[in-house]
């Protein structure tokens, strides 16, 4: 089961990550025409200051309704969150709840990353899903609790 989750995120990456790049390159594109020759004067469009977002450039390269490849991979990135969270909550090996940990924290980095908290994101992937998971399968090792036996009558 968990193979096919992997490959259908995988896909939703993908197909996200497409989506989002093909758009991204169309924007940067020019409107239409030829481009402008050698020797030739380019018109150059000079924003009006009263017209300027209260933010400045900071909302400039924020991801807009015209990017459905962004939205497909927010939704993919807070799926494996999800997922990440339901395995970790449903496996009785602790190694393996520590892994669904991971990937949970991993999905949380990258939805950070999506949202231009590039600090944030980087700090989680360190602190979170490196030191403290390693914090965890230490104290596993260290604990070395037998699995719980399934419980039979005697006799």
């Amino acid at each position: 089961m968990m193979k096919w989750f992997f490959i259908l995120l995988t896909a939703v990456v993908l197909v996200g990550g497409t989506l989002a790049l093909s758009s991204s390159i169309a924007e940067a594109q020019p409107a239409g025409g030829r481009p402008p020759r050698a020797g030739q004067p380019t018109r150059v469009e000079v924003k009006d200051a009263s017209k300027s977002s209260p933010h400045g450039d900071r909302m400039e390269n924020k991801p807009s309704s015209k990017q459905p490849g962004m939205a497909l991979l927010f939704w993919g990135f807070a799926a494996a969150t999800i997922g990440g969270a339901l395995f970790v909550v449903t496996r009785r090996n602790l190694i393996a709840a520590v892994m669904g940990m991971v990937g949970s924290f991993l999905g949380i980095s990258a939805v950070y990353m999506m949202l231009y908290a590039h600090f944030l994101s980087v700090v989680q992937m360190l602190v979170y899903a490196g030191a403290i998971m390693v914090l965890f399968v230490f104290v596993i090792m260290i604990l070395n609790r037998p699995e719980d036996e399934p419980v039979a009558p005697s006799g």
